[in-house]
C-alpha cells in the first residue's frame, strides 16, 4: 500500500506543471459543483442544478486481475468519480457538461476501468485530464458560472411568458413518457425512410398531441430546433429523473415505516416496493451479498431491521451453506429466515413431476407439438373448438389449460386433422398432422391427460388462493395440508379405475380398444402359430398395459405430495409461531427472540386475550387490533 502511494506520488509531481491551468480550474468548479447546486453570490440562493458527485468510499473495492480502485485517488483528481455497481470509473464534470463533439472519448462514455494503467503516464486519469474533450468541459462550467453570476443566465433573458411556455412544452414531453413508460409500451422505434419519420410511439404520440392541442402547437414554435427535447438521450435521462424520484420516495416511506424491510409494513398494511434492478453476469453468491448491501448503505437504509429474505429456489439464491440467503446471514451475523414464496413453490412440484416422470415429460411435449399445430392459420381455419394455449414451462395453470382443451376438444382435433390434405397442404403438413391421431388415441397419452387433469385440479384452488396479497402464512399453510391430504384419499385403485374409465370413454365406439385384429400367419411357421386370437393372450396384453398405467399412476401422485410435502416443511418452527399468533400462547413466540423481535410479557398477553374477548374481536382482525 505504502509503494502504491509513493508511486502515485511521484506521477501526480511529474503532471503538476502540464496540468496546472486544468487543476486550478477544476478546484475552482468543485468549490460550488461539491453540493447539488450553484449559489448565487449576490443572493445566496441556488442558480441551477447539479448531481452530486459520486467519490464513494469503501473498505475494500472488487479486485479484478489483482487490481482494484483505490479511494486514495479522489484528492488527486477531484473530478474522478466511482460507481460500485459497475465497478468503472468516470469523469464528474464531463458526465455533467460532456458530449461527444471531440475526438477524444470521456471517461464518463468510456467508463474507465483499467486500474492497472490509472495512473501512468499519458494513460489513464491523466491521459483524460489533459485531454480536449476534458478541457472543453472545464470551460462550459466555468462559462456557465460566469453567466449564472452576471446573470446573464438564459433564464433569467427570457421574459416569463416565454418561460412559461417553454416549461408547458417540456411538461407535456415528459407526461408522453410517463404515460408510455407506466403502460410498458416501447418509446423506440423504426424511422420510415419512404415517409421520412419516425415511427414510434413516442414521435407518433407527440405528434398526436401537438395537433390535439394547439396551446403546445404555440409553444413548440418558439422551441429552437437544437433543443426540441425529442431525442432518445432525453427520453433516457427521463426515465432515469423517474425512477429516481420512484426509489427517493420508497427510501422516505422505509425510513418512516413502522417495520423497515423491502416488503414492509405501514399504517396496519404490507407493502412491497421495487428499489433497484441490477443486472449482473456474475452468478457468485458472495457477489449478489455485496450488491445487495452496497445498495441498502447507498440509500441509508439500515439492515438491523432485516426481518427475513425472499428468493427463487436456484441453488445460487436458496443454498443452505453457500447461497445468497445463506451468506446473507453470516455477513449480518444473525438469524435472517428464508421464505422461498408458496406459489412458486406449487409451480414448481409440476416442473419436477415433468422432468422424472418419463411417461408425463413426452405427454406434455406432445402437447407443446399440438399446440404449434393447431396454432398455424390453415389448420386453425379448419379447427372448430377452442384455442390452444403455449405451455409455460413453470407455470402450473398453463398446464392445467391445456389438458382442458385438448380434453374437452378431443373429437375436434381428431376430426380436423383429418382434414389436412390436397393441394392446400404440402408433404411435411400432411405427413405431421397423420400422425398426431395416432398419437392422441394411443392409450398412455389419453391417461396421462385424464390423470394430470384430475391433479392439476386439486391444485388450482390452492394455486389462486396463493396469488392473492391478502393471503398470509397463516392461510396458506392450511391450504397447502388440504391439497396433500387430497392426494392421499386419491391414491387408491378406485381412483385409478375411475381414470382408465374416463381415458376409455374419449374413444369413439368403433374404435374401442377391446377386440384384436387377427395375426397373419406365414407358411414356414403355420404350426407353431394359433390361427385364432386367443382370449389369454389378449387379457395379458391389457393387463400389461393397465399394469403399466397404474404404475405411473401411484408415482405420479406420489411424486407430487413429497414434493408438496419437503419444500414447505422448512422454517416449520417460525411458521407455526405466525399461525398460532391468534392463539396468543406466549411459548409459541420465543422464535421471535431469536430474531431480535421483541415480544410481549405473558401479564401483557393475557390482558390482550382479555380485551379481545370483552370487544368480540374476530380472527379476522386479530392482527390489525394487535398492530394498533
Amino acid at each position: 500500500m505504502d509503494s502504491l502511494v509513493n508511486k502515485t506520488t511521484k506521477n501526480s509531481s511529474e503532471n503538476t506543471t502540464e496540468n496546472n491551468k486544468t487543476s486550478e480550474s477544476t478546484s475552482n468548479i468543485n468549490k460550488t459543483s461539491e453540493n447539488t447546486s450553484i449559489i448565487n453570490k449576490k443572493n445566496n440562493q441556488p442558480i441551477f442544478q447539479t448531481h452530486k458527485k459520486n467519490q464513494i468510499t469503501l473498505p475494500s473495492y472488487p479486485n479484478v486481475g489483482g487490481r482494484s480502485f483505490r479511494s486514495q485517488w479522489f484528492k488527486l483528481f477531484d473530478w474522478l468519480e466511482y460507481c460500485p455497481e459497475k465497478n468503472v470509473a468516470f469523469c464528474y464534470l464531463c458526465r455533467i457538461v460532456g458530449n461527444n463533439e471531440t475526438k477524444e472519448i470521456a471517461i464518463y462514455v468510456t467508463r474507465y476501468s483499467n486500474w492497472k494503467k490509472a495512473l501512468e503516464n499519458n494513460k489513464g486519469f491523466y491521459k483524460h485530464q489533459s485531454s480536449s474533450s476534458h478541457r472543453i468541459c472545464i470551460t462550459k462550467l466555468v462559462d456557465k458560472q460566469k453567466r449564472v453570476e452576471t446573470t446573464t443566465e438564459i433564464s433569467t433573458l427570457l421574459n416569463e411568458n416565454v418561460l412559461k411556455k417553454h416549461r408547458y412544452y417540456v411538461k407535456l414531453i415528459f407526461e408522453i413518457i410517463i404515460f408510455l413508460v407506466v403502460n410498458e409500451l416501447p418509446i423506440h422505434g423504426d424511422f420510415d425512410l419512404e415517409m421520412h419519420k419516425d415511427t414510434c410511439l413516442f414521435q407518433s404520440l407527440f405528434r398526436y398531441t401537438l395537433k390535439k392541442d394547439t396551446k403546445l402547437a404555440g409553444c413548440a414554435k418558439l422551441i429552437p430546433q437544437n433543443a426540441t427535447y425529442l431525442s432518445p438521450v432525453i427520453q433516457n435521462e427521463t426515465i432515469n429523473i423517474m425512477h429516481n424520484a420512484v426509489q427517493n420516495s420508497v427510501v422516505e416511506d422505509l425510513k418512516n415505516a413502522d417495520v423497515h424491510a423491502i416488503r414492509y409494513v405501514k399504517n396496519g398494511k404490507p407493502i412491497e416496493s421495487l428499489l433497484s434492478i441490477k443486472n449482473s453476469t456474475n452468478l457468485n453468491p458472495a457477489y449478489f451479498v455485496q450488491m445487495t448491501l452496497d445498495l441498502l448503505k447507498s440509500l441509508n437504509i439500515n439492515t438491523d431491521y432485516m426481518l427475513s429474505q425472499c428468493y427463487d429456489d436456484a441453488s445460487v439464491m436458496s443454498g443452505t451453506k453457500g447461497g445468497v440467503q445463506a451468506l446473507m446471514q453470516k455477513r449480518l451475523d444473525r438469524i435472517i429466515p428464508y421464505v422461498h414464496c408458496y406459489n412458486h413453490q406449487l409451480h414448481l412440484v409440476i416442473v419436477k413431476v415433468v422432468s422424472e416422470v418419463t411417461e408425463i415429460g413426452h405427454f406434455f411435449d406432445q402437447c407443446r407439438l399440438i399446440h404449434k399445430v393447431f396454432n398455424t392459420f390453415k389448420i386453425n381455419s379448419l379447427y372448430e373448438g377452442n384455442n390452444t394455449v403455449r405451455l409455460l414451462e413453470q407455470r402450473l395453470s398453463s398446464h392445467l389449460k391445456i389438458c382442458e382443451i385438448i380434453y374437452n376438444n378431443y373429437d375436434n382435433m381428431i376430426n380436423c386433422l383429418k382434414k389436412v390434405h390436397g393441394k392446400s397442404f404440402d408433404g411435411n403438413e400432411v405427413a405431421q398432422c397423420a400422425e398426431f391421431p395416432l398419437t392422441m388415441k394411443k392409450k398412455t397419452f389419453r391417461f396421462a391427460l385424464c390423470l394430470m387433469l384430475k391433479c392439476l385440479r386439486y391444485i388450482k384452488p390452492a394455486d389462486n388462493i396463493l396469488q392473492s396479497r391478502e393471503t398470509g402464512l397463516t392461510l396458506a399453510i392450511p391450504i397447502i395440508h388440504s391439497v396433500i391430504n387430497s392426494l392421499k384419499q386419491s391414491r387408491n385403485e378406485e381412483m385409478f379405475d375411475a381414470i382408465l374409465k374416463d381415458c376409455e370413454h374419449l374413444l369413439p365406439e368403433a374404435e374401442t380398444e377391446s377386440p384384436k385384429c387377427k395375426r397373419k400367419t406365414t407358411i414356414k411357421l403355420n404350426e407353431y402359430i394359433l390361427s385364432e386370437s386367443s382370449s389369454t393372450y389378449t387379457n395379458y396384453v391389457n393387463d400389461d398395459i393397465n399394469i403399466s398405467l397404474l404404475s405411473t399412476f401411484y408415482e405420479v401422485i406420489d411424486k407430487i405430495k413429497s414434493e408438496m410435502e419437503t419444500p414447505f416443511e422448512k422454517n416449520d418452527e417460525l411458521i407455526k409461531a405466525v399461525s398460532n399468533i391468534y392463539e396468543l400462547n406466549y411459548d409459541d413466540f420465543k422464535i421471535f427472540n431469536d430474531l431480535k423481535i421483541n415480544i410481549p410479557s405473558k401479564e401483557e398477553i393475557i390482558c390482550v386475550k382479555n380485551y379481545l374477548k370483552e370487544n368480540n374481536i374476530s380472527n379476522k382482525n386479530i392482527l390489525l387490533e394487535l398492530y394498533q
